[in-house]
């Protein structure tokens, strides 16, 4: 007996777990759902509470793959804040004497670290790093009490190493490495050479195969992998065999009109 009408047993098992999936992670979001709801988020609280500080911390700083909550340091107090979320229907999660969370109507989780002023970049370095990263550090580094840091970079140039980027404040071996300047290269947008796995027209796809190689030829890009459903897909007009056959003399053509920029086949 088939669940979903139209489709193999392989297909519903793949909806099912997807389905499994989605309500065990609920709370939970890809990196790239959360830049566009922080950036938003920072200046909504910023808006709302003009004369204090919120910096970001946590997973989203460390841009991790898979961010639970979004979280920041500010000089606000726990009880302006608490007072705040409450009266915009919050839910809290989380209440201690320095640390508040907050879920919104949206299963987004919300967390502050509260902090005087003078220990507020102090508190965002120690939040924006692993443990086991932060026991090095210390054993190696010690925080003035006395001294007010200016900025993260403050603290790395006062401690006499090269400044390392949250998202690679993991592993405490990295420490070492900046110290003597052999920091690993990371990718950056620029890199980027080609797209890959990406529809056409040719099944459930919004634009032809022509214009998408022109629009990624124009952003300097190098190559586009096609990858357009097989025949497996009927429900997204997958390709048979004539159709793939016929792609493929199409692609042939267009490496010819675009070169050097070059589609290559994949279905």
């Amino acid at each position: 007996m088939t669940l979903y009408k139209g489709f193999g047993e392989k297909t519903q098992n793949n909806i099912r777990e997807s389905i499994e999936f989605y309500f065990n992670s609920l709370g939970s979001y890809l990196y790239q759902q959360m830049e566009a709801f922080e950036p938003k988020a920072s200046e909504k609280l910023l808006q709302s509470f003009p004369n204090e500080y919120f910096l970001s911390t946590g997973a989203y700083r460390k841009q991790w793959e898979i961010v639970d909550i979004l979280e920041w340091v500010t000089t606000t107090s726990i009880e302006k804040l608490k007072a705040f979320f409450l009266e915009h229907q919050f839910t809290i999660v989380t209440e201690t004497d320095s640390y508040l969370s907050v879920k919104a109507i949206e299963n987004i989780t919300l967390g502050f670290y509260c902090t005087l002023q003078d220990c507020l970049f102090k508190k965002q370095f120690e939040t924006s790093c692993s443990d086991s990263f932060l026991f090095t550090w210390k054993q190696t580094y010690s925080f003035d009490t006395h001294i007010s840091y200016t900025s993260e970079e403050d603290i790395f140039e006062k401690a006499g190493i090269h400044y390392i980027p949250p998202y690679l404040r993991e592993a405490p071996s990295v420490i070492e490495k900046a110290k003597n300047k052999q920091l690993p290269k990371v990718i950056v947008p620029e890199d980027i050479k080609g797209i890959i796995h990406s529809h056409s027209k040719w099944s459930d796809g919004s634009h032809t195969l022509e214009e998408m190689a022109k629009a990624a030829k124009e952003q300097g890009l190098e190559y586009l992998v096609i990858s357009d459903h097989s025949r497996s897909a009927f429900y997204a007009s997958g390709l048979d065999i004539e159709r793939v056959m016929a792609q493929h003399q199409q692609i042939d053509e267009l490496n010819q009109q675009l070169a050097p920029f070059r589609i290559y086949k994949r279905i």
